[in-house]
């Protein structure tokens, strides 16, 4: 039982992990189009 607990928390852990390196890369994405926007 104890060893499930583990293996859903790392489960948990690596989704929560891909959806934060999801959004900064969506932000870094958005920072670099308002920054060639705003040159032009």
């Amino acid at each position: 039982m104890n060893y499930y607990l583990s293996e859903v928390h790392m489960q948990h852990v690596i989704s929560f992990v891909f959806a934060y390196v999801h959004i900064c890369m969506c932000i870094a994405f958005i920072c670099t189009i308002w920054q060639c926007s705003s040159k032009s």
